[in-house]
């Protein structure tokens, strides 16, 4: 028996070592069963799902959780408390709270605030160049505002928002002789992608850009006198230009609706989609005006999503989020764990470069898995720890895993027939749980 909690570590995080080595991935689904489903349905569209609620949606049915997640309304947030020494740390932790809020309060209400992370990845700022607290809760409240809604309309407001004119050189920026940060990374990394634009687009699109500047209060304020007093041509438009007809002129391209429309794709299903899928969203945001909601139904409505199991990688903040969940963690355990952020490569308001975080498997290499394994277990094995109900599929079903690889099950299996206890069983199989491939992937 495994007497002490060390022992109980050191047996974990052997099976832990032995399973990456083997580079074992959880086999990829295509069951029709309804609670696979829907666990896979609220890891895509939430944060979740959190113990209990699969079991609570199953009479439901998957196609009735679609329909409340589509039909869930936008969720309030009043502006948290921004005073004291470590604003940004409230503001990123009154965010983290939120992540699991939201979704415990009603599993099938989360596509909102996933949209608002996902936008926060998508057009980014971060404290290290910004450093004004209250201009990045601006930008997180202006992503709020156009989740789900008008791709246009919020491009046209993070293209004058303080956050990002500070973040991207575009404050005071003169006409003369204007920065071409912003312009270039406009059409780049949030509108167009490569090769859909030139460099005479690049100077033409900081022209028009100019004349903007953050005035003493933290907000974004135009300034006529210091904008480009010419004509400019930008993506085959000529004339006198301003923001909002830079913003115009890149949705209008022909690359931007495909662009908006891999990128949300390639976030909810996992996968770049096919050529021909490609086109046949493409053409459902152009025919909606770039409206969000009807492009983001038409992913999550198709039966490639459904079939998609385990097929991009829990990026750090939401598995911090679901293992806070899952273990429900409070007060000081819940900042001890928020603190692997940084170790796992992702604080919320900082990312590391302008293009924001990947979502490729750096997230589930070896590295980021042994760290995340070290904090579960320990986490997993404390005295005061949550403790299911101490069989493999009771384990399993309270983190929300209903499908997993055979070499997860063998190890599960092979753990509980060698622990007695059932406390240390609990333990062990959660801990086992938490470390496993399948909870690690979305």
């Amino acid at each position: 028996m495994l007497a002490s909690s060390s022992l109980r570590h050191s047996a974990v995080m052997t099976t832990l070592t032995q399973r990456l080595l083997a580079r074992t991935a959880p086999t990829t689904a295509s069951s029709t069963d309804t609670a696979p489903a829907i666990a896979h349905l609220l890891r895509r569209t939430s944060f979740g799902p959190f113990p209990g609620q699969v079991s609570a949606l199953v009479d439901k049915g998957y196609e009735a959780c679609l329909d409340g997640i589509l039909s869930a309304g936008t969720p309030t947030a009043d502006k948290p408390s921004l005073a004291g020494d470590d604003a940004h740390g409230s503001l990123r932790n009154w965010w983290l709270d939120r992540l699991v809020s939201v979704t415990a309060t009603d599993p099938l209400a989360g596509l909102h605030e996933r949209m608002v992370w996902l936008w926060h990845g998508h057009f980014t700022s971060g404290f290290d160049k910004v450093d004004n607290v209250e201009m990045m809760w601006n930008q997180h409240a202006l992503f709020r505002q156009h989740a789900l809604g008008s791709f246009r309309d919020m491009a046209r407001a993070v293209t004058k928002d303080a956050a990002m004119l500070r973040y991207l050189d575009g404050d005071g920026s003169p006409g003369d002789a204007p920065n071409e940060n912003y312009s270039r990374e406009l059409m780049e990394l949030f509108t167009l992608g490569r090769g859909h634009y030139t460099e005479s687009d690049v100077r033409s699109g900081a022209q028009a850009l100019s004349g903007w500047y953050v005035d003493q209060a933290g907000i974004g304020r135009f300034d006529e006198g210091n904008h480009f007093d010419g004509t400019v041509t930008f993506l085959g438009r000529s004339g006198r230009m301003s923001a909002d007809d830079v913003i115009d002129a890149v949705c209008a391209h022909e690359a931007c609706a495909p662009f908006v429309a891999h990128k949300l794709h390639a976030h909810f299903v996992g996968s770049a989609p096919s050529k021909e899928r490609l086109i046949e969203l493409a053409k459902i945001f152009s025919a909606g005006n770039l409206e969000i909601k009807p492009l983001v139904e038409a992913i999550l409505r198709h039966e490639s999503l459904r079939t998609a199991r385990y097929t991009r990688p829990r990026l750090p903040s939401e598995w911090i989020t679901a293992v806070t969940a899952t273990l429900k963690l409070e007060g000081d355990t819940v900042r001890d764990l928020r603190n692997a952020g940084g170790d796992l490569g992702q604080i919320l308001f900082e990312p590391p470069n302008v293009a924001g975080w990947p979502g490729s498997s750096k997230w589930v290499n070896a590295g980021n898995s042994i760290t995340r394994g070290s904090r579960a277990v320990n986490l997993c094995l404390r005295d005061e720890a949550i403790r299911p109900s101490a069989t493999v599929d009771g384990v399993l079903a309270h983190c929300g895993l209903f499908e997993i690889s055979q070499t997860t099950r063998n190890g599960l299996d092979d753990a509980a027939s060698r622990i007695p206890g059932d406390k240390e069983r609990a333990q062990v199989l959660l801990a086992l749980a938490i470390t496993s491939p399948e909870f690690a992937l979305a």
